[in-house]
């Protein structure tokens, strides 16, 4: 399994704290079109079916920026597709609710603030104790969005499938919180590298303790000493992992034969 980003870890703890603090009758605030609109600014978000297509709705005043649309088509996509890979982990399971109006389920919005025409595909603003020459009235305003892009892509189908649904978090994704975002591998891992180091490092010290003696051997010993393969293997595992030079000859047969290495004598004390 990958490594999860710090954003998506933030989505994961703003899953968790949503659901501890869930109270009766507030399952909506796990539905991912919720969770998705207060997480990216766009104004509205709408899909069809058949032909496939998404339309991102932004300002007026930002309708040529086909910059600032991209990225939030990428942001929406990337967070669905999240979500997404979430079920797959089994860290959640995604609960749908069925919508009477499946017309009016495919946009999301601020239906607080907003209400949304889909004949004339308009959307209305709520407007409550406005004062206008001198009178304050009650009513809706008419919306102007002249600013969107419609996008070509069968993304709408993921929408479609994921953006209406609850998210229920299983208890590997809590597992997944609270072992400071480790999943069950990982930590399996990390104790099996440990355990693995421990014993290379200890391994290691046998053959250096080894090696000591025999250095110690050969300098006090002019006779030819034999060493098995494996001691060899040994010694030289030592030598190579804590770079410790040669301070003798090894002459190699199918026996191991060792030569301590005499310092030159001074010839003018012969």
């Amino acid at each position: 399994m990958r490594f999860f980003t710090p954003d998506e870890n933030r989505i994961i703890k703003k899953i968790i704290e949503i659901f501890d603090e869930a109270n009766p009758g507030s399952l909506a605030e796990l539905q991912v079109a919720r969770l998705l609109r207060k997480r990216l600014n766009f104004f509205a978000l709408r899909w069809n079916l058949e032909p496939d297509e998404v339309t991102i709705y932004i300002p007026k005043s930002e309708q040529n920026n086909s910059e600032k649309t991209d990225k939030l088509y990428f942001d929406i996509a990337d967070f669905i597709y999240f979500i997404e890979e979430l079920e797959e982990l089994g860290f959640i399971k995604l609960q749908n609710i069925p919508s009477k109006n499946e017309d009016d389920s495919r946009i999301l919005y601020d239906r607080k603030e907003y209400t949304y025409d889909p004949e004339n595909k308009i959307f209305w603003q709520k407007v409550e104790n406005v004062e206008i020459a001198g009178r304050k009235i009650t009513g809706q305003a008419l919306v102007s969005l002249e600013g969107w892009r419609t996008f070509k892509t069968d993304f709408a189908k993921d929408l479609q499938r994921c953006a209406l649904s609850i998210i229920y978090p299983l208890p590997l994704l809590r597992d997944y919180e609270d072992n400071k975002y480790k999943t069950l591998e990982q930590r399996q891992y990390k104790k099996q590298f440990i355990t693995a180091l421990w014993a290379a490092i200890l391994g290691g010290i046998s053959a250096i303790a080894a090696l000591g003696a025999l250095i110690y051997t050969l300098a006090t010993d002019n006779k030819p000493t034999t060493i098995d393969r494996l001691d060899l293997e040994r010694i030289e595992y030592a030598i190579k992992a804590n770079h410790i030079s040669e301070p003798f000859e090894i002459i190699s047969n199918d026996t191991l034969l060792v030569k301590p290495i005499q310092p030159a004598q001074n010839k003018s004390n012969e």
